[in-house]
């Protein structure tokens, strides 16, 4: 009796596995664009600045994190494979969890760096959620591509002007509405 009602249960497992796999399958070949348009992050000044992509996306920006940006530029002169002494640090146990908490910069291309898993306190949990709602009730609270790079750019020591890895339309929509908002983030970032 048991094997009598495990077998539609295998069928069914087995279809809808089958038909997940299929799904990813047919959107996979459908829709390439969707899937690369996701795989980067997108660009803001202080990100540009220590290599790496703005926290949020452009439909929902993450907040500031200064902090956070300082101790990725700091920590990037320390911990890479520049000389011989900072490539020991690098692959060693405490560069390797450096990366992890604090990602990997790639300054050619930012948005193709990695932020890591620490995003400061303003981009997580309750503290986020309060500045958000701030934010939705009109509070002018600076969103993290709102604010200037200048001091972590010199912090990061790289002063070389970056172009960021954008679609041309959305190159020009950005840059128009940053145009809007100020105009020393339209010099850095377009």
């Amino acid at each position: 009796m048991t094997t009598q009602h495990l077998n539609p249960r295998r069928r069914i497992r087995a279809g809808a596995a089958l038909s997940g796999t299929a799904l990813a399958a047919v959107l996979m070949v459908a829709a390439p664009g969707a899937a690369i348009a996701h795989a980067h992050g997108y660009s803001t000044p202080s990100g540009d600045a220590v290599g790496r992509p703005g926290f949020g996306t452009e439909s929902t920006p993450g907040n500031p994190a200064p902090g956070v940006r300082a101790v990725q530029a700091l920590g990037d002169r320390v911990f890479n494979q520049n000389t011989a002494f900072n490539k020991s640090l690098d692959d060693s146990p405490l560069g390797t969890n450096y990366h992890n908490a604090f990602g990997t910069p790639n300054y050619e291309h930012p948005t193709h760096g990695s932020n890591g898993t620490v995003t400061g306190l303003l981009n997580g949990g309750l503290i986020k959620t309060t500045y958000d709602s701030l934010q939705a009730r009109g509070a002018a609270l600076p969103d993290e591509a709102d604010l200037s790079a200048a001091v972590i750019r010199q912090l990061s020591g790289h002063h070389v002007t970056i172009t960021p890895h954008r679609s041309p339309s959305a190159a020009v929509k950005s840059c128009t509405a940053q145009v809007a908002k100020t105009s020393l983030r339209a010099q850095g970032s377009c």
